[in-house]
């Protein structure tokens, strides 16, 4: 069945197909925590970039730029987590 809208106003669903909704999503959060912590690990390994000004310069954007990257997509992860058990918990 799934969603179906009455003419009233009202929202009828399956209980299964919510709850079977919230687990593939939860699912994609932990698929994306795992890529975060993957690319935690390599990001943050460090970069050959010189000692000159130019390259000091680029190694300080970088590892800025990367940890917003991190954060972000484990914020995204987090969240996908929770929508997921939401899902789940309201079917």
């Amino acid at each position: 069945m799934g969603v179906v809208a009455s003419a009233h106003g009202r929202i009828d669903v399956d209980p299964d197909v919510l709850i079977n909704a919230g687990k593939r999503v939860e699912s994609l959060g932990s698929q994306l925590g795992m890529l975060c912590d993957s690319l935690s690990s390599a990001l943050g390994g460090g970069i050959a970039s010189g000692a000159d000004t130019a390259g000091l310069s680029f190694a300080l954007d970088y590892g800025r730029q990367a940890q917003d990257f991190a954060n972000t997509l484990a914020k995204a992860a987090n969240a996908y987590k929770a929508v997921g058990r939401m899902l789940q918990a309201t079917g």
